[in-house]
């Protein structure tokens, strides 16, 4: 909320419930998300508005941003082949540039590594990676670099960027950068694993209960709030008479 004019209690409940939505909307999200490989919880940021009139100062809930959690989730190990995670700060980029740490990867028929969205793994110059049909077996080092019986390959490419509050996140699960976009360093690709959602189920549960207990504090405010308006206008009326 940016302009809040100052009225009875009834202003202050509903610029919380304004607040709250959102935040009930992140929690259900990294809820649903909790088995999502490589998902980054999602969280409100709110401030507190005032206003100044002559009738003192009143506080207002205003919500400030939606953003990410980047903590990395634990890594397990699957064995498979193209299923990739990466130890340390940096992400993966696949078609159209986006990123991300999403862990699942898979061969297509044609020889390129495809997310579970089917955009394409890039390599470390931003172009696809063709792994030949005839490969006996292929191995991802820790640096990303990758093999089969007859050598190198190509090499994995792991980015990052400078300010992680400026990704954009998509409904498919992506970050798109709104900058450049440059080489992760101190990073390490592990073949074989996956890292999971970085979401403590316990934790966003308990979340919701809160969300819901404050929702139902402001909406008894403005249930009280309305009564008082009602009675209000009721003894005004038989006054008048």
């Amino acid at each position: 909320m940016s302009a809040v004019p100052i009225q009875r209690s009834a202003t202050v409940a509903l610029s919380l419930q304004e607040a709250l939505w959102p935040s009930l909307e992140a929690t259900a999200s990294n809820l649903a998300n909790s088995t999502t490989s490589g998902f980054k919880r999602v969280f409100t940021e709110t401030i507190e508005a005032k206003q100044v009139s002559s009738h003192g100062e009143v506080s207002y809930v205003s919500l400030s941003t939606l953003n990410h959690d980047f903590t990395p989730g634990s890594i397990r190990q699957t064995g498979n082949t193209y299923d990739l995670a990466i130890s340390g700060d940096g992400f993966f980029q696949v078609t159209g540039g986006k990123l991300t740490q999403n862990s699942y990867f898979n061969l297509s028929a044609d020889g390129r590594i495809l997310a579970p969205s089917g955009d394409a793994l890039m390599n470390d110059g931003g172009g696809e990676i063709s792994i030949p049909t005839n490969s006996k077996f292929i191995n991802i080092a820790q640096d990303g670099t990758i093999t089969n019986q007859n050598g190198i390959l190509g090499k994995v490419g792991v980015f990052n960027v400078a300010d992680k509050k400026t990704l954009k996140y998509g409904k498919d699960g992506y970050f798109t950068p709104q900058g450049q976009v440059d080489a992760a360093t101190d990073v390490t690709v592990h073949q074989g694993f996956v890292m999971e959602s970085n979401v403590n189920p316990i934790e966003e549960t308990i979340r919701l209960i809160e969300i819901q207990r404050r929702y139902e504090q402001a909406e008894k405010i403005l249930k009280e709030s309305y009564e008082l308006a009602t009675d209000v206008v009721n003894v005004s009326s038989r006054s008048a008479v």
